[in-house]
C-alpha cells in the first residue's frame, strides 16, 4: 500500500501548519512530532516521505489492534452507511442500546 503522493515534503506540510493551522495545537511549542502522517497500517504510522514509524498511542481507540484493523474497518464502514456521523452523547441511537444491553 502506498500512501505517500510526492505533493509536499515534511517541512513544506510544517510551514503550513505554521502558517495555517491554529497556534494552540500546532505551534512551535506545542506541536509533539516532526513528521506528518500520510497513513496506518498496524501497529506503524507513514509519513509523507514514505518512512515507517512505530505508533505509540496505544490507548486511543483503535489502535490497540493495530490501525486500520479489517473488522474495525468494515464496522465503521457499515456504521457510516447506516447513520452517518453521529456523535453518542448527542444523539441516541440503536447502536448505543445494542451496546448498553451486552454490558454487565
Amino acid at each position: 500500500m502506498t500512501y505517500y503522493t510526492g505533493s509536499k515534503t515534511t517541512i513544506e506540510y510544517l510551514e503550513l501548519a505554521r502558517r495555517m493551522l491554529p497556534k494552540k495545537f500546532w505551534g512551535e511549542e506545542t506541536i509533539v512530532t516532526g513528521f506528518i502522517v500520510a497513513g496506518a497500517k498496524g501497529s506503524y504510522l507513514i509519513d509523507v516521505e514514505g518512512r515507517k514509524f512505530v505508533g505509540l498511542t496505544s490507548q486511543w481507540s483503535t489502535n490497540n489492534i493495530g490501525n486500520v484493523h479489517p473488522e474495525v474497518l468494515e464496522a465503521a464502514i457499515e456504521g457510516l452507511k447506516q447513520y452517518g456521523f453521529l456523535i453518542y452523547g448527542l444523539n441516541l441511537h440503536k447502536p448505543v442500546f445494542s451496546l448498553v444491553e451486552e454490558l454487565p
